[in-house]
C-alpha cells in the first residue's frame, strides 16, 4: 500500500511525495509523540482510498477508482532531515471511512478538535474549512497520478491542499475530525 501526500499549485502544477510502502496506524490508535515536540508539527488532511487497480486512468473514469473519504492525522517533522516525512514512522492516522456517495453534495467541510484528557492542561484548539471538491480536483489528481504509477486497491491519496495544521503533537490529548459532518477521525496522543 502507498501513501500519496499530493499539493497542487496556484499555478497548476502538482508535487508529490512518498509513495513507497509507508507504516499506518490502524482507525483508532493512538499516536505517539517523539522528543522534542517542538520538532513535530501534527496536521489533520482529507483523504481518498484508491478502490481498484488502475494505470493510464481516463479523468472521464477516475472516479470509479476511489471509494471513500477520510481524515487523516499526520505527524510531521519540522525540520528537513533529507528523509521525506511520510516516510517516518507511523506518521499517519486514519479515521474512519466514508463512502464518498455519502459526501457527494460537491463540498467538504473538515473540522478538527485538539483537546486535553481529562486532568490535563493544555490549550484546545478548533479549526475547520470548507473544500469544494473541484478546487481539490479529486479526479484529475487520481488520473494523473496513474500516469506514472500503477495505483493500486488500498493506495491512500492525501490532499495537501486540505491541510489543517494544529501545533505540536501534545502528549495527553485527544485530536477528532469531522468530515462533510461524519465524524471520522478520533485518536488519543500519547
Amino acid at each position: 500500500m502507498k501513501i500519496l501526500l499530493v499539493s497542487t499549485a496556484s499555478d497548476g502544477f502538482r508535487s508529490v511525495s512518498g509513495g513507497a510502502d509507508s507504516a499506518l496506524l490502524r482507525p483508532g490508535e493512538p499516536v505517539f509523540t517523539d522528543m522534542p515536540l517542538e520538532d513535530w508539527e501534527l496536521k489533520v488532511a482529507l483523504a481518498i482510498r484508491i478502490s481498484r487497480l488502475g494505470l493510464h486512468i481516463p479523468l472521464r473514469h477516475a472516479s470509479r477508482h476511489y471509494d471513500a473519504f477520510a481524515a487523516v492525522a499526520l505527524r510531521l517533522p519540522l525540520r528537513d532531515d533529507g528523509v521525506p516525512a511520510l516516510f517516518h514512522d507511523r506518521a499517519v492516522s486514519p479515521g474512519a471511512w466514508i463512502e464518498a456517495e455519502a459526501l457527494s453534495d460537491g463540498d467538504f467541510t473538515i473540522a478538527a478538535t485538539r483537546r486535553p484528557l481529562p486532568g490535563r492542561m493544555s490549550d484546545v484548539i478548533d479549526i475547520s474549512c470548507t473544500i469544494s471538491a473541484d478546487s481539490l480536483q479529486v479526479d484529475a489528481i487520481v488520473s494523473w497520478l496513474s500516469r506514472t504509477m500503477t495505483l493500486k486497491t488500498g493506495d491512500i491519496i492525501i490532499f495537501a491542499d486540505s491541510v489543517l495544521p494544529l501545533g505540536a503533537p501534545l502528549p495527553d490529548t485527544s485530536l477528532t475530525a469531522i468530515v462533510g459532518g461524519k465524524e471520522s477521525l478520533s485518536v488519543r496522543i500519547k
